[in-house]
């Protein structure tokens, strides 16, 4: 500040433009002759008249170069040889050692400093020339360039600041920051997607603004077609030179508008045909836009895609090994920490390929493609609020903590399945299904429970092979069974049943053993033989007789009991039990055993009962 107002005082003073500089220092000691020639001329003032305006002449220092003084060069002859030698120059003193990591920044913030005083120095010239204006508009202009010359000097004095410190230069303010602006944020963090999106429209946007475009001119021509339609009509009528100047001056400027609409309208069209003789039309604008995406955007995409997988792959199949070294020993199968343990290799598996895709994105400095990443992240964390509660349902499945755990029975469907495995999608198998199985998302199973189980308990009343009765509709054999649908042959008609009505309500399993019955029934004259030998010698004689049968290898037992005393019979039950390896002959065991039965009242001359009717007749 004292140098800016010592060099205005000088500028200011009269005297300089009118008298010879004398030097006000004293002089040395010994004569010293001066190395410059005297000016041939009197100093001029090196400023201009005070009505010009007044620019600053001098250039800003660029890259590495010094800065130079700007003193003008001494006129006369620039041979020395005639002069008296001057005295010799004091020796400098060497600079003082400068790290060398500290070189190249003390060379940058010394340019910038020599940069600061020249900015000054022509500070002060401005101020001298806003001084010496005469006129608003000069002194507006002096203005503004003081203020975009005091911003510059700011901004250098700043980045000097910093180059020197290492620090940016908001940390040496004590103000707090400012808050953020979500306003500005989020502006800056769509911009690169609304630029993408603009470029990709500006064919259609360019379309229907030259649309506008047409219909504005085309819709305004015929109104001045009829305005200088008008105005010629009254020009023949026309007496007053006044008047018919107007009217003149009118229509020529109504003629003048309309031929201008005319070009607009026309360079419109040629606009228009000239984009429509480009375009290839829907399927060569999309196919422009692939081929844009996928040279410009694609391949990171592709990248991201890639990477996201590969990782992803890579942590699933680390995460499998971990759970097979894990689970090798079946006790450890659902103990506490393996879950936990599985449950975090699965976080750290969706956590890496994300970060993966992320980082491809990154790298590749599509910042497009990477606030898209980062705002459909949001969305899924945004959204995943309100699945909190269910989350950590599903987390106790995870951990085999919840009502429903691995190993375990569980009706789902009114079937029930094995809770095979419990993870992100579970696995239930039914054993009465081989090669059977249903995945289920681990969601799926919130709010049913499962239960230990018996090993001698059934999963389902049959198997494929089986012979089953029905009851009314016969028996047979069943062909197929699934947990939707079984079939089964029955009477020699292939018939469809509903696996879940078919286990609610099942059939007689006769390959699983059963039991036929015969009533025989004797007369009462055999009434003092038929709790003894008859039923001894009936026995002895079916077994006898039955061996050659061919559900022999199939008969458990056979036995004869007294049933019952009927009305008119005594009645013998004849039971036999037969294995499930025999089911297919099961119709024809209860008809052979009868007929073994009339064989032995035959022989041993049984009567056989019948019901008998008496009649009585009134008078």
């Amino acid at each position: 500040m004292i140098r800016c107002l010592a060099l205005f005082l000088l500028l200011a003073s009269p005297a300089v433009a009118e008298e010879e500089l004398t030097p006000t220092f004293p002089a040395p000691e010994t004569e010293l002759t001066p190395t410059f020639p005297a000016p041939e001329a009197e100093v001029e003032p090196a400023f201009p008249a005070p009505e010009a305006e007044v620019k600053p002449a001098f250039p800003a220092p660029e890259g590495d170069a010094a800065v130079a003084p700007a003193f003008p060069a001494p006129a006369g002859d620039d041979d020395d040889s005639s002069k008296p030698a001057a005295a010799p120059a004091p020796t400098p003193l060497p600079p003082p050692e400068i790290a060398a990591e500290l070189l190249e920044v003390f060379n940058a913030t010394e340019q910038l400093a020599a940069r600061i005083e020249a900015a000054e120095n022509s500070l002060v010239s401005l101020a001298m020339t806003r001084m010496a204006a005469s006129t608003p508009s000069a002194l507006k202009a002096a203005d503004e360039e003081i203020a975009e010359l005091n911003a510059d000097v700011s901004s250098m004095r700043s980045s000097l600041r910093q180059l020197a410190s290492g620090l940016d230069p908001s940390m040496l303010s004590d103000e707090p920051e400012d808050t953020i602006s979500w306003e500005e944020e989020l502006t800056e963090l769509l911009s690169p997607i609304l630029h993408e999106v603009k470029r990709a429209t500006e064919r259609p946007r360019e379309t229907e603004r030259l649309r506008i475009r047409q219909a504005h001119y085309a819709e305004r021509i015929p109104l001045f077609d009829e305005a200088i339609v008008h105005v010629e009509g009254m020009l023949p009528a026309c007496r007053d030179p006044l008047h018919r100047n107007e009217l003149e001056q009118t229509l020529g400027e109504l003629t003048e508008a309309r031929d201008k609409l005319r070009d607009e309208l026309e360079v419109a069209q040629g606009a228009m045909a000239n984009l429509q003789k480009d375009s290839d039309g829907v399927m060569g604008a999309l196919s422009n836009v692939m081929r844009v995406f996928f040279a410009d955007r694609g391949r990171n995409v592709m990248t991201a895609v890639a990477a996201f997988l590969g990782v992803l792959l890579v942590m699933m199949l680390m995460r499998r090994a971990l759970i097979g070294i894990l689970r090798r020993d079946a006790t450890r199968t659902a103990s506490l920490w393996v879950r936990v343990l599985e449950l975090l290799a699965a976080m750290l598996a969706v956590v890496m390929a994300t970060a993966a895709g992320l980082t491809v994105l990154f790298v590749s400095g599509d910042w497009v493609l990477l606030t898209v990443a980062a705002l459909v992240l949001m969305g899924l964390f945004w959204g995943a609020r309100a699945s909190v509660p269910g989350a950590w349902s599903e987390i106790r499945l995870l951990l085999n903590v919840g009502p429903v755990r691995e190993g375990e029975r569980v009706i789902y469907e009114d079937l029930p399945w094995l809770v095979d495995s419990l993870q992100f999608v579970s696995i239930l198998r039914n054993p009465a299904f081989p090669g059977v199985y249903i995945r289920l998302p681990l969601g799926d199973l919130d709010g049913m429970v499962s239960r230990p189980f018996l090993p001698e308990e059934p999963w389902f009343p049959t198997k494929v092979g089986d012979w089953i009765d029905t009851g009314d509709d016969g028996w047979g054999q069943v062909v197929f069974q699934s947990p939707e649908i079984v079939q089964a042959r029955i009477s020699g008609v292939l018939r469809n049943y509903p696996a879940a009505d078919f286990a609610s309500e099942p059939p007689v399993n006769l390959s699983t053993g059963w039991r036929s019955d015969v009533l025989l029934t004797l007369d009462y004259q055999h009434q003092d033989e038929i709790t003894g030998s008859i039923p001894e010698r009936l026995e002895a004689f079916l077994n006898e007789r039955f061996a050659s049968h061919v559900l022999a290898p199939h008969l458990d037992s056979l036995s004869v009991g007294f049933e019952q005393m009927g009305e008119s019979s005594l009645d013998l039950e004849i039971s036999g039990w037969f294995r499930g390896s025999g089911a297919e002959h099961w119709e024809i065991a209860a008809e052979d055993i009868a007929a073994l039965c009339v064989d032995a009242c035959n022989k041993y001359g049984w009567v056989i009962a019948f019901p008998q009717l008496q009649m009585s007749k009134r008078d």
